[in-house]
Order: C-alpha cells, then structure tokens, then sequence
C-alpha cells in the first residue's frame, strides 16, 4: 500500500515484479496518473455520515449509538 502517493517516480524502486497481487495506491492529486498500474478506480471522498459510519465500525462501535 501506498498512501498519498502523488509522485509516481517515488513507486518505480518499490514496485514488485511479479505478475500477480494488487497494489493500492491512494493520492489526493487528481491528475497523478500511474503508467505502471494495469486498472485504477477514482474513489470519491465520502460524506459526513459516510465517514462516521465507517470510522464507528472499524473502531468496533455501532454507528446508530451516541
């Protein structure tokens, strides 16, 4: 995993060679492109309760709790 990647020349050293496996990648820079990745998904930021509900689960809490 490589979080807030905006430079892909940082990657070219870490990249693996094998032909198999999934990187993600994640850049706030909307016009970083990576030549090296076969398949990219644009992952919109999510809302206030979005992001609550999802933090609240993964911290093992129920969402719908105060």
């Amino acid at each position: 995993m490589f979080d807030n990647a905006d430079d892909p020349d940082i990657l070219l050293n870490a990249w693996p060679g094998a032909a198999t496996g999934s990187i993600l990648i994640t850049s706030r820079d909307s016009t970083a492109a990576f030549g090296t990745s076969a398949e990219t998904i644009h992952v919109l930021p999510f809302d206030e309760e979005t992001s609550i509900t999802a933090f609240m689960k993964l911290v093992g809490r129920d969402p719908n709790s105060d």
